[in-house]
């Protein structure tokens, strides 16, 4: 008998759908129904646990260019545009179905998990006195840095044009750019019903159901090399606590990673599990990254306590707040400590973004856990191994299908190469570069003597140099003509998506130009290949400083504001192909914190989630 129903309500790009659906099947697996909605347009002939329903809704078309989701939304949780109340009328009815009894097995849910770009669905939740778990696809480090950005000025910047953040990593200062940075877009949720039917599910083709994503397919996963033998860090055994939980004053102060150090917490709180000290010098310490600020040593960052009014305020940080960005003044936004969710879920692990989590629990004085990577099972069960996009991935992908190069082309072009010779670049499914910096970025590729794969989404959002979108004429932007011909053998162009399980699984591949989406970030970390980053926008740009700046798995492309240049793209590409330091840390990270399957601290942060629910269920 199953221990009682979660509503899984997702957003509908497939860079949210995916990991939800990953983290309904987990919640399955431990007897619980799930009731999983998706949009309309899904197939859902896909293989899922008994366990799991799926509800289609039809969601409205945005109208003009696709709004780009923003997963963090600033540790500050956008209000959606306005809307009518017919948007969660549906949504409204389902509950009151489950409330009134409307079938054999209808009862209230044990809770709902909201994405928090859905996050209008939690009134809804209160009317009913449903408990609302908030789900962030994105990183914690994306969270974190925006709530730390949104609290500070360019008056808090100590004299090396730097601030760092108390209870933040001394890597993750903050820069000019990074305080006059954009905000998130509205969300692109419009008026309208939602209208919810009930499909069934198959077990004739495999993969998740995929998402409506509006305009484009979905988007493939990321996957990397095989890594090589990794030294010996050593595991060591802390105490998992749910942060903010028990704790009136805030949650606990996160244990040290130090080699050989044990968290005291009380004995009621001593759920063990394994966590990977950060393993990127001998005995698992940070070593001081070499910021993109000049030669030598960074310049001395002013820790972020400037006197007068407290800092963490918003728009109090000593000085004026820097005007708007194109993004910001969507719509006013509310501090998660005041969100009616009772906990706060994100896709990663503590050993890879434990100060990140804590940081924001500290500031949402809510439980916080990491429940992620949520990749298929098939990622963590093919380590070492060649990864097929067909076996996991959905099959139908709308009107793009005829684009889609077949997995045996891609895997015969790199069956041709040597090993870690292959340069991959995608930069995802919703936002590019500027037409020019693509161009730049094609010009270097043909020069180069490198082989590469370059897979080109032609109606992702163009942006400028500094992160603005711009219009496109027509949708489609620029496509690199004959590219493929003049470097033919040696390189590979795809209008549209690629096998990018297959592409980054594969010995071949030794490098990934990203535009660092925390899928991909999260994919390509997990198979030990280096990367350059090359940031567009949002999330993306505290994924990018995360990568080079604290992993150091990576180099930068792009760091701050300004135009990639040709010549900037081509030596960042010599300089990854022959950085062995980058190199072994990005495959040290993933023998590291990968290969031993899905973490054990999410797996233990999911039952102390079910278990946290539980008890709050009973006290009700």
């Amino acid at each position: 008998m199953a221990n009682g129903e979660i509503i899984v309500v997702p957003f509908h790009d497939s860079s949210h759908v995916f990991p939800t659906t990953e983290l309904a099947s987990r919640l399955a697996s431990r007897g619980y129904r799930v009731t999983l909605l998706l949009p309309s347009a899904s197939s859902s002939s896909s293989a899922l646990d008994p366990l799991i329903r799926i509800m289609e809704y039809s969601m409205p078309r945005p109208s003009g260019p696709p709004i780009l989701p923003s997963s963090s939304l600033s540790l500050s949780c956008a209000s959606p545009r306005p809307h009518s109340r017919n948007d969660c009328s549906a949504f409204r009815d389902l509950l009151a179905e489950r409330f009134n009894g409307g079938g054999d097995d209808m009862s209230p849910p044990v809770c709902v998990i909201v994405d928090v770009m859905m996050s209008q669905l939690l009134d809804v939740c209160g009317e009913f006195g449903v408990l609302a778990v908030l789900l962030f696809t994105s990183s914690g480090c994306s969270t974190a840095m925006d709530h730390a950005a949104s609290k500070l000025s360019t008056a808090d910047l100590g004299p090396g044009g730097m601030v760092s953040v108390p209870g933040l990593p001394e890597e993750m200062v903050l820069t000019a750019a990074d305080l006059m940075s954009q905000g998130p877009p509205p969300l692109p949720f419009g008026s309208g019903d939602l209208a919810f039917e009930e499909v069934a599910t198959g077990a004739d083709d495999a993969g998740p159901p995929p998402p409506l994503v509006w305009p484009s397919p979905p988007l493939p996963g990321l996957h990397g090399r095989p890594p090589p033998p990794p030294p010996d860090f050593g595991l060591q055994y802390v105490p998992l606590l749910p942060r903010g939980w028990g704790h009136q004053d805030g949650p606990p102060p996160p244990p040290p990673f130090q080699p050989g150090h044990q968290a005291r917490l009380p004995p009621t709180q001593s759920r063990g599990v394994p966590v990977v000290p950060p393993p990127f010098l001998p005995g698992g310490g940070f070593a001081s990254p070499k910021l993109p600020f000049g030669g030598g040593s960074p310049p001395q960052a002013k820790p972020a306590t400037p006197s007068g009014p407290p800092l963490f305020r918003l728009g109090e940080g000593g000085g004026p707040t820097p005007p708007p960005g194109p993004w910001r003044g969507g719509g006013p936004q509310h501090d998660l400590a005041e969100t009616k969710a009772v906990a706060l879920l994100f896709n990663t692990c503590d050993a890879l973004e434990r100060p990140f989590l804590d940081y924001v629990a500290d500031k949402a004085k809510k439980p916080v856990w990491g429940i992620g990577p949520l990749l298929p099972s098939q990622y963590w069960s093919a380590t070492g191994s060649v990864i097929h996009d067909n076996a996991i991935r959905p099959k139908g992908r709308g009107d793009g299908d005829a684009a889609i190069a077949s997995e045996t082309d891609v895997l015969e072009f790199l069956d041709s190469k040597p090993r870690g010779s292959v340069i991959y670049i995608s930069f995802g499914s919703l936002v590019v570069p500027s037409d020019a910096e693509l161009a730049a970025l094609a010009s270097a590729l043909e020069e180069s003597s490198r082989p590469f794969i370059w897979a080109i989404q032609p109606r992702a959002m163009r942006h400028d140099a500094d992160g603005r979108p711009v219009e496109v004429g027509g949708g489609v932007g620029y496509f690199p003509e004959g590219l493929a011909e003049r470097a033919a053998g040696r390189g590979l162009v795809i209008h549209g998506w690629a096998p990018q399980l297959l592409i980054l699984s594969h010995p071949a591949t030794g490098g990934f130009v990203t535009h660092c989406g925390w899928n991909s970030t999260v994919e390509v970390l997990g198979r030990g290949v280096p990367v350059l980053t090359w940031p567009v926008h949002g999330d993306q740009v505290w994924n990018a400083k995360l990568v080079a700046r604290r992993l150091r798995t990576g180099l930068a492309i792009k760091d701050e504001r300004g135009a990639v240049t040709k010549a900037k793209v081509a030596e960042a590409i010599e300089r990854l192909m022959s950085d062995v330091g980058t190199r072994e840390r990005a495959a040290a990270l993933a023998a590291g914190l990968f290969s031993g399957g899905f973490p054990a601290s999410s797996e233990a942060a999911l039952d102390a989630l079910l278990d946290f629910v539980a008890a709050k269920c009973q006290r009700k």
